[in-house]
């Protein structure tokens, strides 16, 4: 039997088309297809090994801002610190802890302020990752008056914090009209007590008319201040007769008893000494 050979032009399709069973399971059979693929896999290639989350970098060593502080009682000052690799680069996120060697020398608080309370030395330890470095706070009162020579800021008028009404009227008369309630508020107040025994105290007030501020304005004095152990006083030399004192609390607070203007009563207030 001869055999020929089978030309292209001898090959044709079965339809013009696939049937349509075909073309309607098509998608799901090539959906299943690639689903087994994934699941069986390429068998010449070993499967890969879940990677470790990469080690944290050791602390080599925490540097700080300054290895002395000299401080005076009552005085603060901040302590930064940072935690850095072997390389010298920087370690962000590392949580630095504080101590200090004497709590009744010098505190630290979390933040790393250091607060001075009574004279003598204390060394203040920074950690981190196993890791610490210290710093040595001396604390010596140049003077008597070290605590009390600064600038303060008055927080407190009769135990409500500022702004706070130091006077409110009622049916006052202002001009042609007449204000219903009518209220001087001390918005703030600052007093420079300088190491010369002169002071100078500033009142930033505002007045309001029935619930909405009118003006604002300033008021103040100066003059001489003595202490006498935890005492202090202030004599007015531009008001007459315009005395007040305090009570000195370390650190940096000080309870005061005084008035805006000499008929006034006297009326507690609380200052605390700002930060140099």
């Amino acid at each position: 039997m001869a055999i020929r050979a089978i030309r292209p032009s001898d090959v044709r399709p079965l339809t013009a088309s696939p049937p349509a069973a075909w073309r309607r399971g098509g998608r799901r059979f090539a959906l299943a297809a690639a689903l087994l693929s994934a699941a069986c896999g390429d068998s010449s290639s070993a499967p890969t090994a879940p990677q470790d989350p990469p080690a944290a970098i050791p602390v080599a060593r925490i540097a700080l801002s300054t290895e002395l502080l000299t401080l005076y009682p009552g005085e603060r000052q901040l302590l930064h610190a940072v935690s850095l690799a072997r390389d010298g680069s920087v370690l962000p996120g590392r949580a630095i802890a504080w101590r200090s060697s004497d709590p009744s020398v010098a505190t630290v608080a979390a933040s790393g302020a250091v607060t001075a309370i009574r004279n003598g030395t204390a060394t203040i330890v920074a950690f981190a990752g196993g890791v610490q470095a210290s710093a040595e706070v001396r604390v010596n009162a140049a003077s008597p008056d070290a605590a009390l020579v600064g600038a303060w800021r008055m927080v407190a008028l009769q135990g409500r914090a500022l702004p706070t009404p130091y006077v409110t009227l009622y049916d006052e008369p202002v001009g042609d009209a007449v204000i219903g309630r009518l209220e001087i508020v001390i918005d703030s107040a600052a007093t420079i007590i300088g190491a010369d025994a002169t002071y100078r105290r500033t009142y930033w007030l505002s007045e309001w008319h029935d619930g909405r501020r009118m003006y604002r304005w300033s008021w103040g004095d100066y003059g001489s201040w003595a202490r006498t152990d935890a005492t202090v006083s202030f004599a007015s030399a531009w008001i007459q007769n315009l005395r007040s004192q305090g009570e000195l609390a370390l650190p940096g607070v000080m309870h005061g008893v005084e008035s805006l203007w000499p008929t006034e009563g006297a009326r507690p207030t609380r200052w605390e000494r700002r930060a140099p």
